[in-house]
């Protein structure tokens, strides 16, 4: 692995962690034609009928962003297969490699179901009227305090016992 390749791998990395902290979620909405963007397409399920939606509209275009993605994890991919001369430790590699794709997907289709659950709240609050109240629960508000409350001083301050 070239030094310029490994330069333009990390380079390709940081643009796409940074598209997916900040401006992926500018780009989701329930109608998008990119089929990574379009909230209803990508949430819905096809093998239950129950969590079905269909869209009104094609998915007929690509994020180039979200391409990068797909583009840098398969260059990495590549480099390990070519360079790797033990096989053993191209199984481990690509192995781990495979579990942070899987990790990115997941954290992908967490930014997706947050946004999509705060556009709903936003719908609710929009649509109350004056004899309405939403009553939002957030458990970690309330359990977190408890657990601090709890702590013996020493462990609270980090202190720790010899």
């Amino acid at each position: 692995l070239t030094a310029i390749d490994a330069t333009n791998l990390k380079k390709d990395l940081q643009h796409c962690r940074n598209y997916l902290k900040s401006d992926y979620k500018v780009h989701v909405s329930s109608e998008s034609n990119v089929p990574d963007h379009c909230s209803t397409f990508a949430l819905s399920d096809i093998t239950s009928k129950c969590w079905q939606r269909n869209c009104d509209h094609d998915h007929d275009q690509q994020c180039d962003r979200c391409e990068l993605l797909k583009i840098t994890l398969a260059k990495l991919r590549a480099f390990i297969e070519q360079y790797q001369t033990d096989t053993a430790v191209c199984d481990r590699l690509l192995y781990r490699v495979q579990q942070q794709v899987q990790d990115i997907k997941e954290w992908k289709a967490h930014l997706l179901r947050t946004i999509h659950q705060d556009q709903a709240r936003i719908d609710i609050l929009h649509n109350l009227d004056s004899e309405t109240v939403m009553i939002q629960v957030d458990w970690a508000m309330k359990w977190l305090p408890v657990k601090r409350i709890t702590l013996p001083k020493e462990e609270y301050l980090g202190i720790l016992p010899m």
